[in-house]
């Protein structure tokens, strides 16, 4: 079992909240956290931290419990960030198996559409053609025995410079 607190941030001059879960036992210490990635641009905070002279953004706790696990914590920030009017969120605390697997099939596929997965692509398709023909000469090194050794040899050649 873990003790676990889901919080708010919000601030007086935007509809913008940001939910978040800890597992820290002071929230001021999760707070300093998000005012430091907020400083160094990590994070999506909307205009929470716009404001820092006149209406700074303050953290509030909506439930402090024990929790299962950290899966089951985050379970329940969802729950309460998915209801929460103005929720900035641009992250899910908490995927499914099945919604990980979607996500996971999906970042697969923007890699291959992108230029990087194209050239690996390429260069998967040309490696196994390069096994193939290693496995026929193979083989047809072994029916033949040692007449074919030039042969081999200069494929062999032709095939490095194909796969430097």
């Amino acid at each position: 079992m873990i003790n676990g607190k889901i919080y708010k941030i919000i601030a007086d001059h935007t509809p913008d909240v940001y939910v978040g879960c800890s597992q820290q036992i002071y929230l001021s210490q999760r707070m300093a956290c998000h005012r430091q990635n907020n400083r160094d641009g990590i994070g999506n905070y909307g205009d929470l931290f716009s404001d820092m002279e006149e209406n700074p953004p303050r953290i509030e706790l909506v439930l402090s419990d024990e929790f299962e696990n950290t899966d089951m914590l985050r379970k329940k920030e969802r729950e309460i960030m998915e209801n929460t009017e103005g929720a900035i969120n641009l992250r899910c605390a908490y995927l499914s198996p099945e919604e990980k697997k979607a996500a996971a099939a999906e970042a697969v596929k923007r890699y291959h559409a992108s230029d990087k997965g194209k050239i690996a692509l390429a260069k998967t398709a040309n490696n196994r053609k390069i096994k193939k023909v290693n496995i026929k000469m193979d083989n047809l090194k072994h029916e033949t025995g040692e007449e074919l050794d030039d042969i081999i040899y200069m494929l062999n050649v032709l095939r490095d410079k194909m796969n430097p």
